[in-house]
């Protein structure tokens, strides 16, 4: 029993690291559902590959959780106003 919490929670935990990577990587201003909508196919890749670590998981739940966490941390981040300012040419490398 004890292990299987401890592999939600790693699984919890990965989800979310992944969430605030690819929300503060897709960061430009507006565009808001279309960045959303990168977060979460970046998660799908991310749960593809990682079919070994979260593949007892079915991908419904994760995706989820995934979407709940980007609200989350955009809520968080909007209200802290601790987004850094980036502009397209920054994001892209240019």
């Amino acid at each position: 029993m004890l292990e299987r919490i401890k592999n939600y929670v790693a699984a919890f935990l990965a989800v979310l690291m992944a969430v605030r990577e690819l929300v503060e990587l897709f960061e430009v201003p507006k565009h808001g559902e279309h960045k959303k909508e990168a977060v979460l196919r970046g998660i799908e890749i991310l749960v593809d590959l990682a079919d070994d670590f979260l593949g007892w998981l079915p991908t419904e739940k994760i995706m989820a959780v995934a979407d709940a966490a980007i609200e989350l941390w955009v809520r968080f981040k909007n209200l802290t106003g601790s987004w850094q300012p980036k502009d397209a040419e920054t994001v892209l490398g240019n």
